[in-house]
């Protein structure tokens, strides 16, 4: 389906756009969507609803399905709004083991989600994702055909999370994650790339993250947020990992940790990874907060190492996050 510059698209009740889907006999119904509009106004295409007056929800959105024929799926300055019903998927636009390319449109005013990708490579690239009921835009699940970039866009004013980022490969990199209700990132389980985003006026924290989604992380910045900091809830590091101030660039927003970070390899027999902390770095825990080092039960030995040689100008520092502190404040 090919949709030209210019074009309204006005949705019921009910209604949604289903691209590439199968039915429940397993029969392969392929589809592909281009909706490529201009960059003026009167260019742009439009999907909306056509309930009067309307509201976050009113129809179903846009769903690429998983026989989607990715390679000649794109929305390109495009403008989705008021969808996201619970009949749907949720969502504005979700993307089911499918991945469009989404560039320079706004996806706006969602029932729940902006954009909920399920196993999607997608790519968002220069979008203005905002006012959904819930998160901004959702990731989960390993793609087959690679990881999902999300690159240049706005996340702004969502009910929930700017971003919420579970068990998928991919890469954050230059959004502007701003005055939503939640943390700006939240991510865990998840081996990507968080590189050169500003995260602030977030109510909640400006990230709040697995340990393991710190190993290619930096040069990221916030402030104004509920807490400006970065909040690791534990997790399992089983691979080289650096951990420098530097990483939230001018604004040097502390570490907390809220959990257990465990340092070891999943295997037996594997190479012990290694925390690095640089010069400089402050580790502040609250009361379930610590730091494992390795780990064995009955003949199995799962080896792990730490490295934090601070120096006199910049020490490295393991404290309570209590602004009085005590003894037994954290784990240890």
């Amino acid at each position: 389906l090919t949709i030209q510059a210019g074009v309204e698209v006005r949705f019921r009740q009910g209604a949604g756009l289903y691209v590439g889907n199968n039915d429940t006999w397993d029969t392969q119904y392929k589809g592909a969507l281009q909706a490529i509009g201009g960059v003026s106004e009167e260019d742009r295409i439009l999907f909306t609803s056509d309930v009067s007056p309307r509201n976050p929800g009113d129809w179903d959105g846009i769903t690429f399905g998983n026989e989607t024929q990715s390679d000649a799926s794109q929305l390109s300055y495009v403008t989705v709004q008021y969808g996201g019903s619970y009949r749907g998927n949720s969502s504005n636009i979700y993307c089911e083991s499918a991945s469009p390319s989404i560039t320079h449109s706004d996806i706006l005013d969602s029932g729940y989600y902006g954009i909920s990708l399920n196993a999607s490579a997608a790519r968002l690239e220069g979008n203005t994702i905002a006012r959904s009921r819930s998160q901004g835009v959702s990731l989960h699940g390993e793609a087959e055909d690679g990881e999902a970039f999300v690159i240049g866009n706005t996340i702004t004013e969502h009910e929930g999370d700017g971003i919420e980022w579970g068990r998928a490969p991919g890469r954050l990199e230059g959004n502007t994650i701003r005055s939503n209700q939640g943390h700006g990132l939240s991510a865990y389980r998840s081996k990507m790339a968080v590189i050169d985003n500003i995260l602030s006026d977030n109510t909640q924290d400006a990230m709040n993250v697995g340990a393991e989604i710190l190993a290619q992380s930096h040069g990221n910045s916030g402030s104004g947020n509920g807490r400006d900091l970065i909040a690791v809830r534990g997790g399992q590091i089983e691979t080289d990992t650096t951990w420098t101030q530097e990483m939230f660039a001018d604004t040097a927003l502390p570490y907390l940790i809220t959990g257990t970070i465990q340092v070891h390899a999943r295997q037996t027999g594997r190479p012990a990874p290694t925390l690095t902390l640089q010069p400089g770095v402050t580790l502040r825990f609250e009361s379930y907060g610590g730091i494992q080092i390795g780990y064995a039960y009955s003949n199995h030995r799962y080896e792990g190492l730490l490295e934090a040689r601070g120096t006199a100008q910049a020490p490295i520092s393991f404290i309570s996050a209590k602004q009085s502190p005590e003894t037994g404040d954290w784990q240890g």
